[in-house]
């Protein structure tokens, strides 16, 4: 697992392979709640990379350059380039069943 806090950290660490990046803010409740899971599934899926971007809800480029409105967020990027994305809801964030069901899509992409 990577946890990258700047824009340009996130580029290398997205630049090349599978990869699934957690956008959330440490001010974040249902961040804090979604991310050990988020981790735990990660670790499961060898093929897709796991970062976690940590953003502040004061001043974070990555928060318009990704289009972030709510956290937590994934996006899931190919070689660099975003090929889809799982947004959180305002007052309920994500759910596993829904993280499963998007690494599925993501996985079969590849296929």
């Amino acid at each position: 697992m990577s946890i990258v806090t700047t824009a340009g950290a996130l580029s290398t660490a997205t630049a090349s392979g599978r990869t699934a990046v957690l956008f959330q803010a440490n001010e974040c409740p249902f961040c804090r709640a979604f991310a050990p899971d988020f981790r735990r599934t990660l670790q499961k899926r060898p093929d897709i990379r796991e970062v976690e971007a940590l953003m502040d809800f004061e001043d974070d480029t990555m928060w318009a350059q990704f289009a972030i409105e709510v956290v937590p967020t994934v996006v899931f990027f190919e070689d660099g380039m975003v090929v889809s994305r799982l947004d959180g809801r305002l007052g309920v964030g994500l759910s596993m069943a829904e993280l499963d069901q998007a690494l599925d899509a993501f996985a079969r992409e590849a296929a």
